[in-house]
């Protein structure tokens, strides 16, 4: 997984680097490699942007700010000097222009390292990328051209380069709209194994934002934040596809591993950013980290809930048939009735010399607890199973209620008598997604 993420790390910083490596070759071949005039040792940086902290040299990630905020840096080697200190701007143009802006140094105060600001406003910061550097000059440049040899030699040094933008996110929308093949729909819980696939639709995302998944678990206050996928999400519409992990797999000597959140029910959604999410995929990231990343969080998909409870190499089960029709949504159903399904083995499921068996569970959708309706023993035709009297509304009192279903593959048949526990779910081999039924009389 680290590796993943640093291929993921390594292909966004390439495609960012395009506009800066253009920048830095033209800004060599008209100001020099080094800082010139009668003082080498001048030197100066750009530091923050309002109150983000500014990347290091080299990541080539684009820092999101707001145009009344400041663009803060420092500057030093300018002692007997009262030089001044302006930003150079190259936007979409690829020509360097010296922008409003200015500060003056004043060398009584100027023996060390010091602080400068000036507002984001002056380099005309909006919805476009701008690469901006800033500039020691012996005396003020004119606004204007920032390529003239007359410019050039009143430059005592330059910063590195800084990738802003003061886009916003007022029109960004995300949406979670496929796990692991399926749509998931308000009020649903979508049964997940440990690795899925989730498809994510952006609308309107500024470019050189992250976009980024996360998965929250309910009963822990830790998330975990998925690796950035390698296809931008900015602009839009578009969709990305990201392999989202689920809970944790413990392993153990000999190759035994044990699923350590089966049963437990995570919140997924969307992020975009205007920094990356550290991605710890073996503890997640703590509340207090998270209260601070959160600052960096614009935008937000609707969450979307899923259970832990398939094992994704063991066994997946679905159901086909339930009732006599469809009503569009919800399936009609007798108070006893077939159901059949399919039953589908993973590449790690090992056939048990004690039977199998699968387990129909119902519940009326304004409950919580789960009772079985039937079983049946699996044979050695394992693709299909069929359950031939499965009592979907024992009670009369449940007819022409909505209901819920569900498949479970066991090595043991459940208990009619007691109701469903967790603990019984989370020791299955495979349980199918929900089913949404009528029973009518």
């Amino acid at each position: 997984m680290r590796s993943f993420r640093e291929f993921c790390r390594r292909v966004a910083a390439a495609v960012m680097a395009v506009l800066v490596s253009a920048g830095t070759a033209q800004v060599k071949a008209v100001w020099g490699t080094h800082p010139t005039g009668e003082n080498p040792k001048v030197s100066i940086a750009i530091t923050q942007l309002g109150d983000s902290d500014l990347p290091k040299e080299g990541e080539n990630t684009v820092v999101f700010g707001l145009p009344q905020e400041f663009i803060r840096g420092t500057v030093a080697g300018v002692k007997n000097q009262e030089p001044f200190v302006q930003l150079a701007v190259r936007g979409p143009t690829g020509k360097w222009n010296v922008a409003q802006g200015f500060v003056r140094i004043d060398s009584v105060v100027a023996a060390g390292e010091m602080q400068w600001a000036i507002p984001a406003a002056s380099i005309g910061c909006g919805t476009d990328i701008v690469e901006v550097r800033a500039l020691v000059t012996s005396s003020l440049l004119p606004i204007g051209s920032a390529e003239e040899p007359i410019v050039s030699v009143r430059i005592l040094a330059y910063s590195p380069s800084v990738l802003i933008s003061c886009a916003t996110f007022t029109s960004a929308r995300l949406h979670v709209i496929e796990i692991a093949g399926r749509v998931p729909t308000s009020g649903s819980l979508l049964h997940v194994s440990e690795l899925e696939h989730v498809r994510v639709r952006c609308e309107d995302l500024p470019q050189g934002s992250h976009t980024q998944i996360v998965v929250e678990p309910e009963n822990n206050t830790w998330r975990w934040a998925m690796p950035e996928s390698t296809t931008s999400c900015s602009g839009g519409p578009r969709e990305i596809t990201t392999p989202v992990f689920f809970g944790r797999t413990l392993q153990l000597k000999g190759g035994r591993t044990i699923e350590l959140d089966l049963g437990t029910k995570f919140s997924v959604y969307a992020v975009a950013t205007t920094k990356t999410l550290p991605v710890y995929l073996e503890d997640g990231i703590s509340p207090s980290d998270w209260r601070q990343l959160s600052g960096s969080i614009r935008a937000m998909s609707p969450k979307v809930y899923v259970t832990r409870t398939v094992l994704g190499d063991s066994v997946r089960l679905k159901i086909n048939q339930l009732g006599w029709s469809n009503d569009g949504r919800h399936f009609v159903a007798s108070p006893v009735q077939q159901v059949g399904g399919s039953f589908e083995a993973g590449p790690r499921y090992v056939g048990h010399n004690r039977p199998e068996f699968i387990v129909l569970l119902v519940r009326c959708e304004d409950e919580d607890t789960w009772r079985v309706a039937g079983t049946t023993q699996m044979t050695h035709s394992r693709g299909q199973w069929t359950i031939h009297i499965a009592r979907l509304a024992p009670q009369s009192r449940d007819s022409g209620k909505l209901a819920v279903a569900l498949a479970v593959a066991s090595t043991e048949p459940f208990d009619p008598s007691n109701p469903v526990s967790e603990e019984m779910l989370a020791r299955a081999l495979g349980v199918s997604e929900e089913i949404s039924f009528l029973v009518v009389r």
